[in-house]
């Protein structure tokens, strides 16, 4: 989609229960919109949201109700998951990051051994 930019800005928390996660895309675009992020904590959610995002055991609706009321009901808490998952996004995963790694990456496979 091409919209997704105005939908992250549209709404107060992105939620995402998912039972298995490969990149986490969704909650690292939602981070960076300044979107406070509920998900399951299943692949690559765990690192991505720890410290940045709430975390939730798989297929637990119950919990996955407590949070998302308690994030409601604190925007306090919303502000600290909006700041802390911009800066883990910009500093862990942002482009920046990137090319650093695959920069190192390079010179590792270049440097005779």
């Amino acid at each position: 989609r091409s919209d997704m930019r105005d939908i992250y800005h549209a709404v107060n928390c992105i939620v995402i229960p998912t039972t298995d996660e490969q990149s986490g895309r969704i909650a690292l675009e939602a981070m960076c919109a300044g979107r406070p992020v509920i998900a399951s904590e299943v692949g690559a959610h765990r690192e991505a949201l720890r410290g940045a995002g709430v975390l939730v055991p798989p297929d637990d609706s119950e919990a996955l109700e407590r949070a998302m009321l308690k994030l409601l009901k604190n925007p306090e808490l919303q502000g600290k998951l909006r700041d802390a998952g911009r800066r883990k996004a910009a500093t862990e995963f942002g482009i920046r990051k990137h090319v650093e790694q695959v920069t190192d990456l390079y010179r590792s496979l270049l440097t005779p051994r």
